[in-house]
């Protein structure tokens, strides 16, 4: 499980990835939290900044799924339009996404360290 999920979060932290790619993380994390109950502050902080990343990305893919039970939302614009009225929106993502990219390149170091793939005196 190690080597997969560190596979799959190097691949997010050197792409521009979607939201939607989330879903190839999902059970590897769960796995993880069953595992390893101390690192659940992990998978914590990449659940909340994949939901940041998630609603602040095209309405249409979050919001705008409700359109059909609720017509009124279809005009709405998403937060990422309201939230640019306090602050940089492109600034914000990225910085969402470095604290992402930050715990993925700490729980890697750390998973191999734990595999001992990272020690010197094998």
């Amino acid at each position: 499980v190690n080597y997969f999920l560190s596979i799959l979060l190097l691949i997010f932290l050197l792409t521009h990835y979607h939201p939607q790619w989330f879903v190839w993380l999902t059970p590897f994390l769960v796995i993880k939290m069953v595992e390893e109950k101390n690192k659940i502050i992990n998978v914590v902080i990449l659940l909340a900044c994949w939901f940041v990343i998630m609603l602040l990305f095209e309405p249409s893919l979050s919001v705008g799924l409700f359109g059909p039970v609720w017509p009124a939302i279809r005009g709405f614009g998403g937060y990422a339009d309201i939230l640019s009225k306090y602050t940089d929106i492109f600034r914000f993502k990225s910085m969402v996404r470095s604290v992402f990219a930050g715990v993925s390149l700490y729980w890697i170091f750390d998973m191999l360290r734990g595999e001992r793939l990272l020690d010197r005196d094998k």
